[in-house]
């Protein structure tokens, strides 16, 4: 499958840490820098504060790292945000935002497929 085609997964979810903080966490593949770039237009336009990104490995998930790695294959890419009744408005949205943009490129991806 080449670049064209391939399909974008982005995986949305909440949980608490070993703080006890409740975090919304935005998942992606480090190597689809177009999501990872939607991504943080969505959070730039929504004034949301990034709590925390990080690097997992698809390998081996205790391997983490708090910086981008030279290499990005084989990672994910994690952005955190601390999830609050404040900002509990805002993340639906952007849950919503992200998962519609997601699903549109995918389609047209799938399009250009059919076509090419």
């Amino acid at each position: 499958m080449n670049e064209q085609t391939k399909e974008f997964e982005v995986e949305i979810t909440e949980e608490k840490d070993q703080d006890d903080i409740h975090l919304f966490k935005i998942k992606t593949d480090a190597t689809a820098k177009d999501v990872i770039s939607f991504i943080g237009k969505v959070i730039d336009e929504l004034n949301l504060k990034v709590f925390r990104t990080e690097w997992e490995s698809k390998y081996n998930s205790y391997v983490v790292f708090d910086y981008e790695p030279y290499c990005v294959d084989g990672y994910n890419y994690i952005a955190s945000f601390e999830y609050s009744e404040e900002v509990e408005n805002k993340i639906a949205f952007a849950k919503r935002i992200i998962g519609d943009w997601i699903s549109k490129v995918n389609d047209l991806n799938k399009i250009l497929a059919l076509t090419a």
